[in-house]
């Protein structure tokens, strides 16, 4: 697939699970990305989703490599920050990337 490809499959919200929790990734046309974390609460007997916002930033993709540089976040020492990360696979509902640290990710679209 060529990188035009890609890059309109890969525009949407994405979610994947780590070691927090549910983590979504939302990339846009403008070469804009914003990512939240959605975490259950029981309250009053019912359970409330609490979407909490993580970072934001820029990306682009060359050759297959989407490049995120961070210019807001919640941690303050990723930004300013350029992270790599390699397309593997795509379809429509389903990408596979290896992220900055080597390890295959899985996520599904979520809109």
């Amino acid at each position: 697939m060529t990188d035009a490809e890609v890059q309109k499959m890969l525009l949407g919200t994405w979610k994947y699970k780590d070691a927090y929790g549910d983590f979504f990734l939302t990339l846009e046309s403008k070469g804009t990305f914003n990512t939240f974390r959605e975490t259950a609460k029981t309250s009053a007997f019912q359970q409330v989703f609490v979407r909490a916002p993580v970072s934001s930033g820029t990306w682009i993709l060359n050759n297959g490599q989407v490049t995120f540089r961070c210019t807001a976040s919640v941690q303050r020492d990723r930004v300013n920050l350029q992270v790599p990360c390699a397309v593997r696979s795509i379809s429509e509902n389903a990408l596979i990337f290896m992220d900055s640290r080597g390890q295959i990710v899985k996520g599904v679209k979520v809109r």
